[in-house]
């Protein structure tokens, strides 16, 4: 099976592969790249407002602060930022947090999920089981 999540595609041609087609390596469109860090910037908000007991909400701020290291480096890894959020949404999962009053947490991952096109995938399976 074959996957392919493509945005904001611009070009004026579009080539087919025949055969094999090997893409390395995950990546943050420079157009989606200013939504993800605001997203993440509102995510943060959104969290410290939970009240969550200190150890988690430590945990989930730590994961938080490493996505956004990772989307403000000068290539961004894709990969990398889904990791850190898969974390953080497995602690406040686990805490709780993400069932009634964590609604605009969830909608938050969910949009940080889509922008990460397939990096995002993982995550948005773990807010579907919710």
């Amino acid at each position: 099976m074959t996957t392919f999540n493509i945005r904001d595609q611009h070009g004026t041609t579009i080539q087919n592969v025949g055969g094999d087609m090997v893409v390395e390596g995950n990546f943050v469109s420079a157009g989606s790249l200013g939504e993800l860090r605001d997203e993440l910037s509102r995510l943060a908000t959104e969290v410290g407002q939970l009240g969550l007991p200190a150890d988690q909400r430590d945990a989930v701020e730590r994961e938080l602060a490493g996505a956004e290291a990772a989307a403000a480096a000068s290539e961004p890894d894709a990969g990398g930022i889904a990791r850190r959020l898969e974390q953080a949404t497995a602690v406040l999962r686990d805490a709780g947090a993400l069932v009634g009053g964590g609604t605009a947490v969830v909608q938050s991952l969910q949009r940080l999920a889509k922008l990460l096109g397939p990096a995002g995938h993982t995550l948005l399976t773990l807010l579907s089981v919710l």
